[in-house]
């Protein structure tokens, strides 16, 4: 800021002696940075990637991310692993084992961690009910659909990253491939 310009004397073009950088690093922007990552985390749980982007986004230099995520690791404010098992457990039922994969990749969230995850919140059983889910939300009945609509929803379906054996399985109760 204007003030904390002033207050240590700093002038545009001219060098800033490396005792006045450091009191600027540990007194203003360190903190800055601290504060930053526990506001970004207050309204929502966010992976290390996730955090890390944010405060890079902010302006804020690598050690000053570094030093912020240190920070709130410390506490335990970020942790994959909870954030990988939180994220499957809420969205296991509206979304395939795939799409959560790559979700949690997207994310940042290491390999190992989402395979742990995976067998602590993911079961088989859920994949199959998630897809009965989605196609009665695509119909009322399904045993009056006409094949090219069934087509359609299996198309749908295999979008989503649902496996072929589990859409065949529910769609096959429904008769699908009988015709």
């Amino acid at each position: 800021s204007i003030r904390e310009i002033r207050f240590y004397d700093i002038h545009e073009g001219e060098d800033i002696a490396e005792e006045v950088y450091h009191k600027i690093m540990n007194d203003i922007i360190l903190p800055k940075a601290k504060f930053k990552a526990m506001e970004l985390l207050k309204s929502m749980d966010r992976t290390e990637f996730e955090l890390r982007s944010k405060l890079k986004n902010s302006g804020f230099s690598p050690l000053a991310c570094e030093e912020a995520i240190a920070y709130v690791k410390k506490f335990n404010y970020i942790n994959d692993y909870r954030y990988a098992c939180n994220y499957v457990n809420l969205k296991r039922t509206s979304k395939s084992l795939r799409m959560l994969q790559q979700e949690l990749i997207r994310k940042g969230v290491e390999n190992s961690l989402i395979e742990q995850a995976m067998q602590e919140e993911y079961h088989e059983d859920m994949e199959e009910e998630a897809v009965r889910r989605e196609v009665r939300k695509k119909c009322k009945d399904s045993h009056e659909l006409s094949y090219e609509k069934k087509m359609k929803i299996c198309a749908s379906l295999y979008r989503k990253g649902y496996s072929f054996a589990t859409v065949r399985k529910v769609m096959g109760d429904i008769s699908i491939y009988d015709e």
